[in-house]
């Protein structure tokens, strides 16, 4: 994701929630990868380094562990090798599986 113009705030720097959304959405993504539906009940994100305009950010999502009701990730955003916010996140695994 490319930090635009309008996802700037009054200080000219990218509005937290900014990463947070990109974060979320790769969190709700991984954690319905494991066969069941399942939803967010905590997330918090640290942001560490101010976004500008034109920087490239990614999120990577990593299950750190899974139990039968729960699990817990991190999602690490970066712009290019640097760490610029750690999110972290528990999801409830409902017992409905996905279909094929």
């Amino acid at each position: 994701m490319t930090i635009r113009k309008d996802m700037l705030n009054s200080m000219a720097k990218a509005h937290g929630g900014i990463t947070y959304s990109l974060a979320d959405t790769a969190f709700g993504f991984s954690v319905n990868t494991n066969g069941r539906y399942a939803v967010s009940i905590d997330t918090s994100i640290n942001h560490i380094e101010a976004l500008e305009e034109g920087d490239y950010i990614t999120a990577d999502a990593t299950l750190e562990s899974i139990k039968n009701k729960v699990g817990f990730y991190i999602i690490e955003v970066k712009k290019e090798n640097t760490l610029v916010a750690l999110f972290k996140g528990v999801a409830y695994r409902t017992s409905k599986d996905w279909e094929e």
